[in-house]
C-alpha cells in the first residue's frame, strides 16, 4: 500500500478485496484484470505490483471451494480426548 498515497489506501484495498469475493474461478481472473486496468490510470505503482503478484494472489482459485464451518475454540478441547481415546483403540 505504500504505492498508494494513503488517502486513497482504503479505496485501493476495497478494489482489491473484490478480486477474492468472486464465486469461481473465471470471475476470478476476470476480476483481477479489471482492478488492475482501473489502478493503471491513478496508480501505476499499485497496478503494476497487483499485475506482477497476479499468479501468486490467483493461486487460491485452482483450489475446490470448501464448505468450512467454524468451531469455537472450546468445543475442540471438549472433543480431542473423546477423539484420542477413540483412535488409540484403533491401534
Amino acid at each position: 500500500m505504500r504505492r498508494v498515497p494513503k488517502s486513497a489506501q482504503g479505496f485501493v484495498a476495497t478494489m482489491v478485496r473484490t478480486i477474492f469475493a468472486q464465486p469461481d474461478a473465471a470471475t476470478v481472473h476476470e476480476q483481477h484484470t479489471r482492478i488492475v486496468t482501473q489502478l493503471e490510470e491513478r496508480f501505476p505503482e499499485a497496478a503494476a505490483l497487483l499485475a506482477e503478484a497476479g499468479p501468486d494472489l490467483l493461486a487460491f482459485s485452482g483450489f475446490p471451494n470448501c464448505e468450512c464451518v467454524a468451531v469455537p475454540s472450546g468445543a475442540f478441547a471438549r472433543v480431542a480426548p473423546v477423539l484420542f481415546v477413540r483412535d488409540s483403540f484403533l491401534t
